[in-house]
């Protein structure tokens, strides 16, 4: 088995931002939705499709590339949780700070974010957007 140094893992969290961002960059310059001129609570709707979208993107990407191999959105409990073919705690750790990384400023309501290693039933890494 192949040790990873650290510039291995560097590299392995600059791809992931940078498929990450990639996403980010395809969705802002998609047209956004006309929000509605009604009651703040339709805003409010709006507001969370928009950053459904947002996190369903980042996680067809992930899992077109190769670093999830599939992910829930919990609507209710603003939580994404990722789960993934790795073993290791630190690519866990890469795959949910990309994620945030790319999320925050775009996302408002506090999500969090949850990656699981293939082993295990707990996340292996977690982080706020």
């Amino acid at each position: 088995m192949k040790t990873k140094t650290a510039k291995d893992r560097f590299l392995f969290f600059l791809s992931i931002v940078g498929v990450i961002c990639m996403v980010a960059v395809l969705i802002n310059a998609t047209p956004q939705r006309k929000r509605l001129s009604g009651s703040s609570s339709e805003k409010q709707s709006t507001e969370s499709v928009q950053e459904i979208d947002i996190l369903h993107a980042f996680g067809n990407n992930l899992v077109r590339m190769g670093h999830a191999t599939e992910y829930d959105i919990g609507v209710f409990r603003h939580v994404m949780d990722v789960h993934t073919g790795y073993t290791s705690p630190a690519e866990a750790r890469a795959v949910a700070d990309g994620i945030c990384l790319a999320g925050r400023g775009r996302l408002h309501r506090g999500w969090t974010v949850r990656v699981y290693l293939v082993v295990g039933d707990r996340p292996s890494a977690q982080c706020e957007m």
